[in-house]
Formats: C-alpha cells, structure tokens, sequence
C-alpha cells in the first residue's frame, strides 16, 4: 500500500483490517468499542448510528456509574434565585441533578428559566431547554475552556453576575480558573460522583470473546481509568487499538496513563456525535 495520502493511523489500521484473496483486496468490518454512560433519552444513540450507518460495527459499555449528592444544600442554593445572574451546566448529570431537586417547584423553574443557562455541548443544552422550557446558550463552544471564555464576553457586570455552577466530584478546572482570573463570582457545588461499574468487567469479557476492537472511544477521565485498570485482566490491549478521547482533559488522561509514543491516540474537541464519528474516521479511514 502506498504512503501517499494517508495517515499513520489509517496505514495501520488499512493493514491490520483487510484480507488478500489473489489479486482481490477485501476490507474487513472495524469494530468500535464506545465506553460512555447513556442516558434514558439515549434510545436513538446518534453515536452509534452514525458509525453503524457507514458500516462499522459498535458497541457501548458504560464504564462507571454515579452517585448523587448534596441535594438538600443544592435545593437551598436554587431557592436562593435572586442571588444569581445564571447558572452553568456542563454536562447531562448536573442537569440530571437539578432536575430532581426541582421536582414539584414549578415556582423556581420560573424563576430559573428568566437567568442565563449556560450550557457546554448540545446535548447538555438539549435536557436544560426541556427542563426550563427556555433557550439556552453557550452550547456551540463545546469545551468548559471555550464556554468560560464565552461567559466572560457575555456576563452584564452592571447587574448581579454570581453564577451557580452545578458539577461533578471530578471536573476540568479551566472553567473555574477562568471564571476566577475575570474576577466572576461564582458559588460551586458538587452534585455527583462517580464509581466504577459493577458490569464492566463481565461485559468487556464477554465482547472481547466474540470481538477484537479497532477503535476506543472514551468520554471521561475516569471511565478511561476504570476501563484502564481491568484492561489487562481481561486481555485488552489498548496498545494495538486507535484511541479517540473526548475533549482535553480526557485525551491527557490518556496520554499521562499509557506511553504517548506508541498509543495511537486522537482527541474530538467536540463532544458531539458527529465530531466523534469524524475523528473515528480520521484515524480508521472509511469502511
């Protein structure tokens, strides 16, 4: 196969996924092994479809699971609404969160639904829209590093500016950072953890036995340190795999964990399906 025009990425994986019959050429279906955690509105999973549509084979395993916390204290702080210019979501768990303490308090969604919403990604954005019946914004910067910028242009410093910033036990710092350099208030609360799934290491066993993946797609810091952890337990070689990691924090989880001179490891700057099935494709080539 000749150099020209392809990627280390797509020459190996060209090399490792095609048989020889004669003088024919036969390319083998690549198998891509997502580990995320879906939600229930996740029926339609336009990460999944995308791939499936173009002929690759996928699967998802949820790598962790989580755990809600400090629900009283978070009620307290919503009921507090006059406090507040908005309030900043960045990712579907935090809204997951608020949406539970508010539930029956129609009066606060009102309240809440007159703030700023700012959200990081589009289907974070999508799960607040539905639970203010209000527009959300910020959803197109796709990173907590490009939604901290967008929300220091976008804040009224001639009214109240405190943000309410909703988050997990782990979380990218730049946001707060950032938030903190621009001299923005803001009153941070975490909502949830997260632990390791109590089904990971039977369903990675049982996919491993029927399938060898091509690509791994990881969507969080700490689903790749679960999955990382067992990964040699039940004989997955993350070496011999093209890596996609979603957004920056995860892509140097990836990195600091494994030996970066020889993962093939790529980043999605996006978290959006298309951005994922972009950078599979990126390093695969097509089907």
């Amino acid at each position: 196969m000749p150099n020209v025009g392809y990627s280390k990425y797509q020459r190996c994986s060209y090399l490792s996924s095609t048989i020889h019959v004669g003088l024919k050429t036969k390319t083998m279906v690549k198998n891509v092994l997502i580990f995320r955690s879906k939600c229930n509105d996740d029926k339609d999973d336009n990460y999944e479809k995308l791939l499936s549509n173009d002929g690759y084979n996928v699967k998802t395993i949820s790598p962790i699971q989580f755990q809600y916390c400090n629900d009283s204290l978070l009620k307290e702080y919503l009921k507090n609404w006059t406090k507040y210019y908005g309030i900043i979501f960045t990712s579907k768990r935090a809204v997951d969160a608020v949406q539970f303490v508010l539930k029956d308090e129609q009066n606060l969604i009102e309240q809440w639904k007159k703030k700023k919403l700012y959200c990081e990604g589009p289907a974070t954005a999508k799960l607040v829209n539905e639970l203010f019946c209000a527009q959300s914004v910020g959803s197109e910067t796709g990173t907590a590093e490009k939604l901290a910028e967008f929300i220091v242009k976008d804040v009224n410093r001639d009214e109240k500016f405190c943000l309410l910033f909703p988050c997990a036990e782990m979380r990218n710092d730049k946001l707060p950072e950032r938030l903190t350099q621009a001299n923005i208030a803001f009153d941070e609360l975490t909502v949830y953890g997260t632990t390791i799934s109590a089904s990971l290491e039977s369903e990675l066993k049982d996919y491993l036995v029927e399938k060898k993946p091509d690509v791994l797609g990881f969507f969080s810091p700490s689903g790749f340190n679960n999955v990382y952890e067992i990964s040699k337990k039940v004989g997955l070689d993350l070496e011999n795999c093209c890596i996609v990691s979603i957004g920056d924090t995860t892509s140097k989880r990836v990195r600091c964990i494994t030996n970066d001179k020889t993962i093939k490891e790529e980043r999605c700057l996006k978290p959006t399906p298309v951005d994922f099935y972009e950078t599979v494709k990126k390093m695969c080539g097509p089907v």
